[in-house]
């Protein structure tokens, strides 16, 4: 392991070493005037100016670079203690070489640390976390401006524990980190940058050892850790049918794959865990129509509520209404759509029974939709677009233990069960949560060739994913490389069809809603926003590695993809073709069989006939017989 030993004293302010350059700059934790005249206390560290920090570092070590990729100058530990009476000034601060000089987000909570959080008896890291980082201060000069950037671990304080329980037990206090996780402001994009290396400090700063008057003895030494880098891709599985909550809603797999070096599945048995982290959301309405009258008349409107036409504004129980355009959307949604926020239009010669609207368009069609939103989330994402959105991140290991099961609920492909509506159900059980993909995993038929949708549900992809997720694994396999796939969440997916209406007038003139040429349907996507998997735990001989990923975080949308069984009245009963095909049965059936069976119905209707006047014969047999009992008297 290659071991670079820097010495950190911390002589006024603050020791910080300067990989690339070598240089040190040497400060306290006392409050010492500067050259500069800027009084720093124990306190406030937090708030100095990164050029006073920096005060004897020439900038011109550092240039600009348009190209440039951001990296990491120096984690420095601040004031660490056994005093528990100083321990509150202890803090751990980044600083960051930004050669582009990308605008990076100041919000909290915008950019992580992937480091390390806890440690087994060997001192050897169990578990990794994407740690919050605040932002502090970045270079102001003329022309300099962002080149560096300051960062504190936000709950510096959460760590001390860790810190001093390492150093305890092995004599140091040690931090891993695998990368420093930074937002663009102007793209929403998140960067990984990765750091992959260990620092370990020992001694204490002048004030905050044993003896408070000596001086620092505070040491740095710096080792490469062992890191993966990850490209992370996200698909999804949904199977045809419903999944018998109702006919309209259907399970989904959630899904990413990546690929890692085939000497980390030589070196262990076999992947064990991913831990990953994500936002889930929900978007808001999604209405896709083929009626290209409405959608222009539509379009104009998204986003806006107000008006005596606006939607949700006419007193029908499910309405999506303006001007002269309604659909009703069925027992899906409980409550009126006070704003539609999206609409797509069928592409000519496309039947809006098969309409899929890719998960691309929808995430660019929100990008464009985002941009004039003062708060973005992520900064990216108008959150009035959204039904939901989770305010804390979903953190999960994901095992290879775990397994999933759906289901798909469909008609029976026999002519009687299309006729009567006969449902069949399929379950698939036991999906894995982690699979390693192979060559045998991708379906021949029977020509030889690989079966593009046969292959994508035996790996529960999506069938539109199979192109690129082939030309992955073929890119992959080229490169020495295995590639997984991770399934890291079930959940549902709602498509209902909607029925068109259009504003019309009658003789009278009087205003009614009448039927609407054309269909559509009304859908909600799940998302999964930020996602990053941050590390991976390998297993050998039934003990566990952890080994940090550097992998930029992704948005994941999955497609909008119409209702499972097309039935714009959502009931289970006999559809309409259904019913004009067995009238048009019945009456061919009794045409045929009328010649044959007429003299059984020509006596069947005797019978009947005689049943229904046996009472009024035997009402005239009374009376005939009452008449000739008073003629006899």
């Amino acid at each position: 392991m290659v071991k670079n030993k820097v010495k950190c004293i911390i002589l006024t302010f603050l020791l910080i070493t300067v990989i690339a350059s070598g240089l040190v700059v040497q400060q306290a934790c006392q409050p010492t005037p500067t050259a500069r005249a800027v009084v720093v206390s124990e306190n406030n560290f937090d708030s100095t100016a990164i050029e006073d920090d920096l005060a004897d570092m020439d900038l011109g070590n550092y240039p600009k670079d348009p190209e440039g990729e951001p990296r990491l100058v120096q984690l420095v530990e601040y004031c660490y203690t056994n005093n528990v009476f100083k321990q509150g000034h202890y803090g751990l601060y980044l600083y960051i070489y930004n050669p582009a000089q990308i605008p990076f987000s100041m919000k909290p909570g915008s950019n992580t640390v992937n480091m390390a959080t806890s440690y087994d008896e060997s001192g050897e890291p169990t578990e990794y976390n994407n740690v919050s980082l605040t932002y502090l201060a970045k270079t102001t000069e003329p022309g300099y401006e962002g080149l560096l950037y300051k960062f504190r671990v936000t709950d510096s304080t959460s760590l001390l524990d860790t810190a001093y329980e390492y150093s305890k037990a092995h004599g140091e206090r040690r931090y891993d980190i695998a990368g420093v996780q930074l937002r663009d402001t102007v793209s929403g994009d998140t960067q990984d940058i990765g750091v992959s290396y260990t620092f370990h400090y020992t001694g204490y700063a002048k004030g905050y050892g044993t003896n408070t008057s000596a001086d620092s003895t505070l040491d740095c030494e710096i080792t490469e850790m062992e890191t993966v880098e990850l490209e992370v891709h996200g698909t999804f599985y949904r199977p045809e049918g419903f999944n018998d909550t109702d006919i309209y809603t259907r399970d989904q797999l959630s899904s990413v794959y990546f690929a890692v070096p085939n000497k980390l599945d030589e070196a262990y048995d076999r992947l064990y865990a991913v831990k990953a982290e994500w936002y889930k959301a929900l978007t808001d309405e999604i209405l896709v129509t083929d009626n290209e009258n409405m959608y222009n008349d539509l379009y104009k409107y998204l986003g806006s509520s107000g008006g005596s036409y606006g939607f949700g504004r006419q007193g029908v129980i499910y309405p999506m209404y303006y001007n002269d355009f309604r659909t009703e959307i069925h027992e899906a949604w409980q409550n009126p759509l006070g704003v539609l926020n999206y609409i797509f239009l069928v592409t000519a010669s496309q039947s809006v029974e098969d309409y899929v609207v890719s998960a691309e368009t929808l995430e660019d069609f929100i990008i464009a939709r985002s941009a004039d939103c003062a708060d973005k989330f992520l900064d990216k994402y108008d959150p009035e677009l959204f039904e939901s959105i989770d305010s804390e991140k979903t953190v999960a290991e994901v095992t290879a233990d775990i397994g999933y099961d759906l289901k798909s609920t469909v008609i029976g492909d026999s002519w009687w069960d299309k006729l009567f509506c006969n449902y069949e159900t399929e379950t698939y059980e036991g999906i894995e949560a982690i699979h390693k993909v192979t060559d045998s995993d991708f379906v021949k038929g029977s020509n030889g060739e690989i079966d593009a949708e046969a292959t994508s549900n035996k790996l529960y992809i999506d069938k539109y994913d199979y192109e690129a997720f082939k030309a992955f694994y073929d890119e992959s396999i080229a490169a020495d490389k295995t590639v997984y796939l991770l399934r890291y969440d079930q959940t549902e997916y709602i498509s209902v069809n909607v029925n068109l209406w259009t504003r019309a007038q009658d003789m009278f003139g009087n205003t009614y809603n009448a039927a609407a040429t054309g269909n559509g349907y009304v859908a909600k996507v799940p998302a999964y926003l930020g996602f990053d998997i941050i590390s991976l735990t390998y297993e050998r001989e039934g003990e566990y590695y952890v080994i940090p990923a550097v992998s930029d975080p992704i948005d994941i949308f999955s497609d909008v993809t119409p209702p499972p069984n097309w039935e714009p009245e959502h009931d289970a009963g006999l559809p309409l073709w259904l019913i004009i095909v067995l009238i048009v049965v019945g009456v061919i059936l009794l045409l045929i069989l009328l010649p044959i069976l007429w003299p059984l119905i020509k006596l069947l209707l005797k019978g009947i006939v005689w049943i229904i006047c046996l009472p009024f014969r035997f009402i005239g047999w009374i009376v005939k017989k009452i008449r000739g009992d008073d003629a006899e008297k």
